[in-house]
């Protein structure tokens, strides 16, 4: 409860709408032309996101595994594990797990972040469950640490940041991503840095001077063939447009899910 507590705070509520402002919302429509859309954001957590963009006009849903999503969002919340998301087969345009995938099989407990032995097959589920969920030709919007970075935000010390080694971690690599997704998309491609950072550890721990160098520097990961390196993936599939349903009428609607 001190964690949802935490992102429940002001100054969390308005990262949250900044980061859905300047950087969720310009990726959709970037990708889908501005049309209007159902959206899931999977391991919502306080779920902030999903109400920000249900009032900027998006029909958006959010699901996580806890139930403590913030009030304002509790109309539009459905408590689900990624591994069996309680909704039907193609019932989204776009899907979106956001600072969560690395979490599946490697739960954050006791401040101790360490995989279950199945945790490879609990992310091959997911994957199948996002690309369940997400309509033909939908878009599948994943934001992750980098395994190939050796510093993530996953620590447990005052600054929160972490290394570990890029070959021996729970966390994600651009090849891991595209092995799981890829085969039923037709599609893959990164997204910018811009406007998803604010940088306030780095401002704790160096202050202006290094905010402003990384905030040079970030932007060159935005590029494709760096992406794979920089310290964050901004990754997104377009699930292949000619499939049809594979475990059709297995879930129930979301609208069921909630009386709606």
């Amino acid at each position: 409860m001190e964690l949802w507590n935490f992102y429940r705070t002001d100054n969390e509520v308005r990262k949250s709408r900044n980061r859905t402002e300047r950087w969720t919302i310009p990726a959709i429509n970037r990708l889908s032309n501005g049309s209007s859309h159902r959206l899931l954001s999977v391991g919502c957590g306080s779920a902030v996101d999903v109400a920000i963009l249900r009032e900027h006009g998006y029909s958006c849903w959010g699901t996580d595994p806890d139930e403590n999503c913030h009030p304002v969002a509790r109309d539009f919340f459905v408590q689900s594990d990624a591994c069996s998301l309680a909704f039907k087969s193609e019932e989204f345009d776009v899907t979106m797990c956001m600072e969560a995938f690395e979490h599946i099989g490697a739960p954050n407990t006791n401040r101790a972040w360490k995989p279950c032995p199945e945790y490879r097959a609990n992310r091959r589920k997911a994957a199948e469950e996002l690309l369940r969920v997400t309509k033909p030709g939908g878009l599948i919007i994943l934001v992750t640490p980098n395994r190939l970075f050796p510093i993530d935000e996953h620590g447990s010390a005052r600054t929160g940041l972490r290394w570990h080694l890029p070959f021996r971690d729970q966390t994600l690599s651009y090849l891991e991503l595209r092995s799981l997704f890829l085969p039923k998309c037709d599609e893959m491609g990164v997204l910018s840095y811009d406007g998803y950072y604010e940088l306030e550890k780095l401002n704790q721990l160096g202050g202006a001077p290094m905010v402003r160098l990384v905030k040079f520097v970030l932007p060159i990961f935005s590029n494709r063939i760096l992406h794979v390196f920089g310290p964050h993936l901004f990754i997104y599939f377009r699930k292949i447009g000619n499939t049809t349903s594979c475990e059709s009428g297995d879930r129930l609607s979301f609208e069921a899910q909630v009386g709606k």
